[in-house]
């Protein structure tokens, strides 16, 4: 470690031998921060080394003990924990797999806990430390009043750890041990924040968008080996990309899970046709002067979809972790599509009932504390209150910026396949007599009906009014649409998979599934619904309500 301060006291600089940058920028925050008259420089460079190495490979096994234990005794007191942490990008992105990164959050919790002045909290890190970093904690303990020179020291010693996680698990475990640190210590406070950003923008993944028309560009190269390959063989159609699906599901199988789990993992999959684009889009982005083959593609979208998968599963993973550890606040009076209310839960009523009892008993069994204590606790609460709303701001900073590159990307996709389908709409020109025409009639730019043509649209509406159909998938102000229109039909939204299942599909005459606003999930539970009740399904194509109508009306009274 002395190698990155390179002997901080020693008066050895000079034009031949200059002080590091990194060193200077550190000592002049630090005399910054002194004249300012502030107390103690931020901790968070501190926190982010102390979570990196912390963990070891013992502790590792015995994580879940530790997490067990935890939670059993401060489950309650999480929300609170949380207000002395801030964002450190503990999600599984930034970390080896998602394992390890729950096991930093949960870590980082229990130090929360440790700040907020849960004696529990603290008792178990230093029990942690003392553990399963015997060395170092044995070494420390010698101490009661530590130089930064020391503490260098004890980082140079230590092979297990990197230098920096010695440092930082040191700076964040030597006040609670009651070890204090001698003045000059500061400036590792900073020195650690700025190798904390460094590190952070050298690991920062920023997402490239495609260049305009690329996704357009590699949709008509799709197409084109897709036509091709209907036209010589329909049998054929996509053989590779289904060879190499029916060899994933055998490996699932191998591991003892459904074969259709990837599948069925994914958020939103579009089809084989919209996958095939995004995979070529995604090679030409890389390799834009590299050439593929049909062939190619079909195996490398097959790859495409699992890494979808395996993001789609730790995007969730960190999502529901963080619900669990109270990350997130929820105000249910404001979310009037949330069907779940906390209050009517019955034993609230009952709490309601004992609580004034319980604060009377807290109020006599609470010490009086001294003027001075009151006014530091105020003064820690105060830090953790601007810190966590600080950190509330930088989270939702960070989710605006992740939603306006998702919209931005089918944005641009979405405006690049419309335009090449009007464009190719206004130059076609379509006639034909029955219900199978009539899709292509309208999609065309001019088109003509024979004499033996199908029925007005209203008299098929009137016909399937009283059909008891169930649509799945789609969007809320669509169904809404055909809500108006066929009051007596089903319908069920792709995010309502968790509170609807599939008894109310029973008695249905057909069931339609709308793919293109449907995650696998939902599809994956419905369609083995309608499967075991032998119910007839089949897919809608369009939102257009007259083309619903004409495909429904074909399939249930068409001759």
């Amino acid at each position: 470690m002395s190698r990155f301060l390179d002997d901080y006291f020693d008066q050895g600089y000079n034009d031949d031998n200059p002080m590091p940058v990194d060193v200077l920028i550190s000592i002049m925050q630090d005399m910054k921060n002194r004249q300012e008259g502030n107390a103690l420089p931020d901790t968070i460079g501190a926190e982010y080394y102390f979570l990196q190495d912390f963990i070891t490979l013992d502790m590792d096994c015995d994580f879940p003990y530790i997490e067990k234990d935890f939670l059993k005794h401060c489950s309650d007191k999480l929300p609170e924990f949380l207000k002395y942490t801030r964002n450190i990008d503990l999600d599984a992105r930034y970390n080896e797999n998602i394992s390890v990164a729950l096991q930093k959050k949960i870590l980082y919790v229990i130090y929360g806990g440790a700040q907020s002045g849960d004696v529990y909290c603290r008792e178990l890190l230093k029990y942690l430390f003392k553990i399963y970093h015997r060395n170092l904690y044995r070494t420390l303990k010698r101490f009661r009043t530590i130089s930064m020179d020391e503490i260098l020291g004890l980082s140079d010693e230590k092979e297990e750890n990197s230098q920096l996680g010695v440092v930082g698990m040191v700076l964040i475990m030597c006040p609670l041990m009651g070890i204090t640190f001698s003045d000059e210590v500061s400036v590792l406070y900073f020195y650690l924040i700025k190798k904390m950003e460094d590190w952070k923008r050298e690991e920062y993944i920023e997402r490239e968008f495609p260049e305009d028309g690329l996704f357009e560009e590699c949709m008509k190269t799709v197409d084109a080996w897709m036509d091709d390959e209907k036209l010589s063989s329909k049998n054929k159609y996509g053989k590779k990309y289904y060879a190499d699906e029916r060899f994933a599901e055998e490996c699932m199988n191998y591991f003892n899970y459904p074969g259709d789990f990837p599948f069925t993992s994914l958020e939103n999959f579009m089809g084989l046709r919209i996958e095939m684009t995004r995979t070529l889009m995604t090679l030409k982005m890389n390799h834009p002067k590299k050439e593929y083959t049909y062939e190619q593609i079909q195996h490398l979208t097959m790859i495409y979809t699992l890494c979808s998968t395996i993001a789609d599963i730790a995007d969730r993973f960190d999502m529901e972790t963080d619900y669990l550890l109270s990350k997130y606040d929820f105000d249910y009076d404001d979310d009037e599509d949330s069907l779940f209310d906390p209050k009517k839960i019955e034993v609230y009523k009952e709490k309601e009932k004992t609580e004034p009892e319980v604060l009377k008993t807290k109020a006599s069994s609470t010490p009086v504390s001294s003027e001075t204590e009151e006014n530091e606790n105020e003064y820690l609460k105060e830090i953790a209150r601007l810190r966590s709303s600080l950190d509330e701001k930088d989270r939702e900073i960070k989710r605006l910026r992740d939603a306006y590159s998702e919209a931005k990307a089918s944005r641009r996709e979405a405006e690049e396949m419309v335009h090449r389908y009007e464009s190719e709409r206004e130059e076609l020109i379509a006639c034909g007599d029955g219900m199978n025409d009539i899709s292509m009639i309208e999609y065309a730019g001019l088109g003509a009906a024979m004499e033996n043509a199908y029925p007005p649209v209203k008299e098929m509406e009137a016909a399937i009014k009283g059909k008891k159909i169930a649509i799945i998938g789609g969007h809320v102000n669509w169904h809404n649409k055909l809500k108006q229109q066929f009051p007596g039909w089903r319908f069920v939204l792709s995010e309502a998979s968790k509170t609807v299942d599939g008894k109310m599909l029973e008695g249905c005459e057909k069931v339609y599934f709308y793919t293109d606003h449907m995650s696998h999930v939902i599809y994956g539970k419905f369609i083995a619904a309608v499967r075991e009740r032998k119910i007839p399904f089949g897919y809608l194509g369009s939102i257009h309500i007259e083309s619903v109508i004409k495909q429904v009306y074909e399939d249930l009274c068409g001759e």
